[in-house]
């Protein structure tokens, strides 16, 4: 399987490139809350923003701010997934 490796607060994910649509910046004028659930906005869809630390169980203690989200496709649905560079 070809993969692109993220690196999630120090540690080493790989991702499908099957699954990944794009990976993009992640702008602070693109981050938006919509009741209690971030999302991202890119051209013209906003999508569901999961941050990759709970989604790989990564402890707070060790958590670092993301810069890039990997808009990832599952079931022909997309979602951002926030990492670190």
């Amino acid at each position: 399987m070809t993969a692109m490796m993220v690196d999630v607060s120090g540690e080493i994910y790989a991702l499908p490139l099957t699954n990944i649509l794009e990976v993009v910046r992640t702008e602070p004028a693109h981050l938006k809350t919509i009741g209690s659930s971030s999302v991202l906005c890119v051209r013209n869809s906003i999508l569901p923003l999961v941050d990759a630390s709970d989604a790989f169980g990564v402890p707070r203690s060790r958590r670092t701010p993301g810069s890039f989200a990997v808009v990832l496709v599952c079931d022909q649905k997309r979602v951002g997934r926030s990492s670190a560079p």
